[in-house]
């Protein structure tokens, strides 16, 4: 087993492009897995290989032999002496990759997870991606060259972010890039004025927050300001399944059904995360349009009158990772942790802007826990950066309990340095290893 870490940007999808076409050239068989049907595909498309969830390979190499004692289906017969890449490996659920080793074993395959321990985890058992890197038996390898970004300064802020460095903050700030608000109102409405400029200039913007009660509300909010635009109509409402659309609103599919087919020879099928512009539609069925094949799909009344269907003005911070747009805006609230500042911090490549207000009550809802005047928006980043994403093991718990003193001492040398000998620093490491490779 042997893992590769990219930080965000550094474009792990055109690197396993070239890794499978060397095994190709060798001999070698490569089959792709995703934690979810839509990173599987991403990798189907990216790395020209047949890609598929990983419950749905460990179903067909497992559950059915176990359930009814027959065999994967020929198009998940994987060969002894495979490649199995699994990407986004640390969103991938610890029980599931435990039962994933055991057939990955008994078939000889070379597994590769791919992904970033530092972003978001599984909402189920996680941070076994991160033991793995850690581990000294396991061969690690680490992507050192950001592509994404447009500024040189943001891709190194974004790695003093990812190692949650308070000095990352006063980076930000310096770039106009922390945005503080009066309150949620008023950072929504924000990041709405920015995601109806991009849709206006035809800019690619995606506007994200951490929790789906702030998502929704943004896509109200759009919703209303481009039909008050006309670039909406009213009249061409579609009232289906207890839900209301608009002809061309996109909208996201949330759910993963095999059953639904489409393509030229209706080989894809309707996945959660696919992305979509709603055509018509009537009472029974919703005509959409793929946003990147173009494919055409109905989908009935039953799919979406349980709510699978949503208006994709905004994202979940979850739902964005793996994206790479040209402008971000992120709503950060007393709720975000290090983990969701990293991943929606650096989805856009020309600017990542964040958003904050002061938080509304204290924990017992009796009122603000501090005045407004003690509070900014780079306290708000800093807040979010120094809290605790809840996606580690209990190994890793134990491991920092045991150490606390030592990672003290250690954090009281590296802050004598300031952000600009930090970035400094980062910049030439960033080249070093560009000319070594």
């Amino acid at each position: 087993m042997t893992t590769v870490v990219g930080p965000a940007g550094t474009g792990k999808t055109r690197m396993l492009a070239a890794a499978v076409d060397s095994w190709r050239h060798a001999g070698v068989h490569v089959f792709g897995v995703g934690p979810s049907a839509s990173s599987a595909q991403q990798l189907a498309d990216a790395a020209g290989m047949a890609a598929d969830t990983l419950h749905k390979f460990v179903y067909e190499h497992h559950t059915k032999w176990v359930e009814r004692r027959q065999p994967p289906d020929r198009e998940w017969a994987v060969p002894a002496g495979s490649v199995v890449i699994i990407d986004e490996a640390g969103m991938v659920d610890t029980r599931l990759l435990h039962t994933y080793a055991q057939i990955a074993q008994r078939n000889h395959w070379r597994t590769i997870l791919v992904g970033d321990h530092r972003q978001l985890d599984p909402v189920d058992a996680c941070g076994m991606f991160a033991e793995l890197v850690e581990h000294p038996d396991v061969l690690t390898a680490e992507l050192g060259t950001l592509h994404r970004f447009v500024n040189e300064w943001e891709a190194d802020a974004s790695l003093l972010l990812r190692d949650g460095d308070v000095d990352a903050v006063e980076v930000y700030e310096r770039h106009d890039r922390i945005h503080g608000h009066d309150d949620e109102h008023a950072a929504i409405e924000a990041v709405v004025d920015a995601a109806f400029n991009g849709t206006v200039e035809g800019r690619d913007v995606l506007v994200m927050a951490s929790t789906n009660r702030v998502v929704e509300q943004i896509n109200e909010i759009m919703t209303e300001r481009l039909l008050a635009a006309g670039l909406l109509d009213l009249a061409e409402a579609i009232d289906i399944g207890g839900h209301r659309f608009y002809v061309g609103q996109p909208v996201v599919t949330r759910a993963n059904d095999r059953r639904l087919t489409h393509g030229p020879d209706s080989e894809q099928w309707v996945r959660n995360g696919d992305r979509w512009t709603v055509l018509a539609g009537t009472r029974d069925e919703l005509y959409l349009e793929h946003r990147e094949t173009g494919d055409r799909q109905a989908l009935p009344a039953e799919y979406i009158e349980a709510s699978n269907v949503a208006v994709d003005y905004a994202s979940t911070i979850h739902r964005a990772q793996g994206a790479t747009v040209d402008e971000a805006h992120l709503v950060v609230s007393e709720h975000t942790d290090a983990k969701q500042l990293y991943v929606g911090a650096t989805r856009g490549r020309t600017a990542n802007h964040i958003h904050t207000n002061p938080p509304a009550f204290d924990d017992d809802h009796h009122g603000r826990s501090f005045p407004v005047a003690e509070w900014s928006p780079s306290d708000a980043m800093t807040n979010a950066l120094q809290r605790e994403s809840t996606g580690t093991t209990a190994l890793a718990r134990r491991r920092r309990l045991r150490d606390g003193a030592s990672d003290s001492r250690s954090h009281d040398i590296g802050a004598a340095a300031t952000a600009e000998q930090r970035l400094a620093a980062l910049r030439f490491a960033r080249r070093d290893s560009g000319r070594g490779l």
